[in-house]
């Protein structure tokens, strides 16, 4: 997931993680979150125990401010009781197997390609997810999971009609 500013209140996982979960449960687990400005938040605002929640396997980057990054922005929370509290929902806890680095996509900055190179910290570093979920991509996983939308190796799928268009490029790629 891409985005330019920040998230409203530095939400943990751009809201996908705690916000909404009244009555529901969620699965977030081998995701890239990148912003081009600050370093997608740790924030749990106003979450005052923890609800259906399962995530992990995630990497969070920031663009500008991540090369800069000191220390674990994970520990505070780490240290706290909602963290105590999610480990009752799910037993590693929130942000656990999640890790703030750079994805090293091919391109991010001019020309979008948002493909692995071999040395991404995301290669066979992500979760094993259960086998009787949909993921029409994991027969071109070599090794362990791969953390993004697409496995190190993998083409990316056209878009439109007969997806003739390259989904990165906006270039037609089929006739």
């Amino acid at each position: 997931m891409l985005r330019r500013m920040p998230v409203f209140r530095d939400y943990f996982l751009f809201g996908l993680g705690n916000v909404g979960l009244n009555h529901t449960e969620r699965d977030v687990f081998n995701n890239i979150f990148v912003q081009m400005e600050k370093v997608p938040g740790v924030g749990f605002v106003g979450t005052k125990e923890a609800r259906d929640l399962r995530e992990g396997g995630n990497i969070l980057w920031g663009v500008k401010d991540g090369p800069g990054l000191k220390g674990d922005p994970f520990a505070k929370f780490r240290n706290s009781p909602l963290f105590t509290d999610s480990r009752k929902r799910y037993e590693p806890g929130w942000t656990t197997h999640d890790r703030i680095a750079d994805p090293k996509f091919v391109g991010l900055t001019n020309a979008v390609d948002l493909r692995l190179q071999p040395d991404s910290p995301a290669v066979n570093t992500g979760r094993t997810v259960p086998r009787d979920w949909p993921d029409p991509l994991r027969d071109a996983d070599r090794g362990e999971p791969d953390i993004g939308a697409l496995p190190l190796g993998a083409e990316a799928w056209g878009v439109g009609v007969d997806g003739r268009v390259s989904l990165f490029t906006g270039s037609v790629v089929k006739q």
